[in-house]
């Protein structure tokens, strides 16, 4: 497999930086990712990958003094993509990489082993591109690709220990008799806690930016400004949330609408693009946690199938 570190940096050679047309602070930086990486069902279906800069302080009045770098990878439609509907995945966690649900799931590819023992990707037959088009987030900071800022570590499979480097070729010297997969050398986001989003109502803030700078720069896959719009329209998205997002999902429904009324009654400026959610979809999701863990226990103990999982006195 390709380390995560060198994924990246395929994902981001020969990028394009520009400003978000909203907010000249947010930038937004991608390019189009090798046709290999995830094969698509179309050679003609253009696909992005990059990240939606937001500077510290972004989220007020949250404290955010942290840097924002939002990882997305956009992929166009099979068919029409210019009138295709617009798809938000987002995996759960809290903490899970949407690239999961992008080769594991819903993607337009996934990844299969060759004969050679080698790994490659294949157009996916019921992949959710058959109909929309799909742009996969990873949330909050540091979760998959996204980080508020990048550091060099040696990473010890056999401690599960990471080791900072201040020079990203300046690897640790290999103990004699290790085998050669023990460390692997990556640049990761930093992992301090507080430098990333602690709750749903905060996420849903970063979410907010983030497709204002996405859909600004691409907007020819804003549902509301097509081909067949005499006007510009809300943008209309279809957000799909798994497990965690049961949570996330909600959270950010609320915030788009709170944010449509503030664009309605003049305090967010006009400049800024109201985003309507068509639908939400809620995948596995756990939606509230104390009956959701409580009902696993019952199901243990006591279910249809007859398995007593657990005893009395453990239930």
């Amino acid at each position: 497999m390709v380390p995560p570190s060198v994924l990246a940096a395929r994902l981001l050679a020969g990028r394009t930086v520009i400003q978000s047309p909203v907010n000249p602070d947010i930038t937004i930086t991608y390019r189009s990712p090798d046709a290999c990486t995830c094969a698509t069902a179309f050679g003609t279906q253009k696909q992005y990958s990059g990240y939606v800069n937001l500077p510290p302080f972004t989220l007020a009045p949250y404290q955010q003094n942290y840097s924002i770098n939002t990882f997305f990878w956009f992929f166009e439609a099979r068919a029409h993509p210019e009138t295709a509907p617009l798809t938000i995945w987002l995996n759960g966690g809290p903490g899970a990489s949407s690239v999961f649900g992008l080769f594991e799931e819903v993607g337009p590819c996934e990844i299969v082993q060759l004969p050679n023992g080698s790994y490659s990707t294949q157009p996916r037959v019921w992949g959710w591109d058959r109909s929309s088009n799909l742009l996969f987030i990873d949330q909050p900071t540091q979760v998959g690709f996204s980080y508020d800022e990048l550091v060099n570590v040696t990473f010890d499979y056999f401690n599960s220990v990471q080791h900072l480097r201040d020079d990203p070729k300046n690897a640790l010297p290999t103990p004699d008799g290790s085998p050669p997969w023990r460390f692997l050398n990556v640049t990761l986001a930093s992992g301090k806690m507080n430098s990333t989003q602690n709750s749903s109502v905060i996420a849903a803030r970063s979410c907010w930016h983030f497709l204002q700078g996405f859909l600004s720069t691409f907007p020819q896959y804003n549902p509301g400004i097509g081909p067949n719009h005499t006007t510009i329209e809300p943008a209309g998205v279809n957000l799909f949330a798994e497990s965690y997002g049961g949570m996330y999902g909600p959270s950010f429904a609320d915030y788009f609408e709170k944010q449509n009324d503030c664009r309605g009654n003049g305090t967010l400026p006009a400049s800024t693009l109201e985003v309507q959610l068509e639908s939400l979809g809620i995948v596995n999701g756990i939606m509230d946690m104390y009956t959701n863990l409580v009902s696993m226990l019952k199901f243990a103990y006591n279910n249809t199938y007859g398995i007593v999982g657990i005893d009395k006195l453990t239930y």
